[in-house]
């Protein structure tokens, strides 16, 4: 498949040490990725890969997804 049949999404969502606060104030990461997801298939696009990644430091930490989309394969 060629590479311009493919796109790819980077959702982050960082969190800070004390943020406790339920329901958070921002949507979750799996949230937006749901919305990632379902503003690509309204493309034309299906989620191919993702991978998930946590960093943690003394100040919090971040939440990364990086996905890969493919062209849905047109039926006409």
């Amino acid at each position: 498949m060629p590479i311009k049949d493919r796109i790819v999404a980077e959702v982050t969502r960082n969190w800070k040490c004390g943020d406790d606060k339920y329901p958070p104030s921002k949507p979750l990461l799996s949230q937006q990725f749901e919305q990632v997801i379902e503003t690509n298939k309204v493309r034309g696009y299906k989620l191919e890969d993702w991978k998930f990644q946590s960093v943690t430091d003394t100040l919090g930490f971040c939440e990364t997804i990086v996905a890969v989309f493919t062209k849905e394969n047109d039926p006409t």
